[in-house]
């Protein structure tokens, strides 16, 4: 299908392909919601997706992923500008298998007023729940000031104080062993670490889709 953002592929299908088989290569894929709730062994992997503009092309992402029998967590961003459509793509994600969480991006939207940030974050869980979507989760947005994680990191909240089982980033401190595409480059190689549940991150704009 067409990419609907102008942004380039950082990683093509063969790299996408070849990304599979490392997921494929576990013994089960599990959900952030899975993880949170205390799944936790080595041989499993959760794959997480932050879908920061292209929303089309995440849910083509979606449907060739369940093609492969891959489950991960995809989180739509409410401030940007697919929100408005954003329900019928997180059914269809769900009804794949994927869970589907919120992207946080409430500090940024409210300018540091925390109060306001987690009101805000607890209306955006509202809605997609509204929708049909069972969200259990989180993950922070970057890219602005102040940063979205001050909520726990700085302020001392908890996930659950915005009706939240889970934070991914928080997550991802618990043990874990933490890949990322961030801008389009992988922060590490696509290998486990002995005695580390891997956690992976694609944003899927970056990622070219195998015919």
């Amino acid at each position: 299908m067409p990419r609907g953002t102008v942004m380039a592929p950082s990683f093509t299908a063969a790299q996408t392909a070849e990304a599979a088989r490392f997921i494929l290569g576990h013994r089960r894929l599990l959900t952030f919601a899975e993880f949170a709730a205390g799944e936790r062994d080595e041989a499993d992997i959760c794959v997480r997706h932050d879908v920061d503009n292209d929303l089309d092309w995440a849910s083509a992402f979606a449907a060739w992923e369940g093609r492969q029998g891959i489950r991960s967590t995809y989180f739509l961003l409410p401030t940007a500008g697919y929100w408005p459509r954003a329900r019928e793509h997180a059914l269809a994600m769900q009804a794949l298998g994927h869970e589907v969480g919120i992207h946080n991006n409430a500090l940024i939207a409210c300018r540091g007023d925390v109060a306001a940030a987690l009101r805000l974050l607890r209306e955006w869980g509202d809605e997609m729940r509204s929708w049909g979507i069972d969200v259990h989760g989180v993950c922070d947005h970057g890219g602005g000031l102040p940063s979205n994680t001050d909520l726990w990191r700085v302020h001392g909240y908890a996930p659950s104080a915005a009706g939240y089982q889970y934070e991914a980033y928080l997550c991802h401190q618990q043990g874990a062993h933490y890949i990322s595409d961030n801008h389009g480059r992988l922060r590490a190689p696509l290998a486990d670490e002995p005695g580390r549940q891997t956690h992976l991150l694609m944003h899927p704009c970056h990622w070219e889709l195998p015919e």
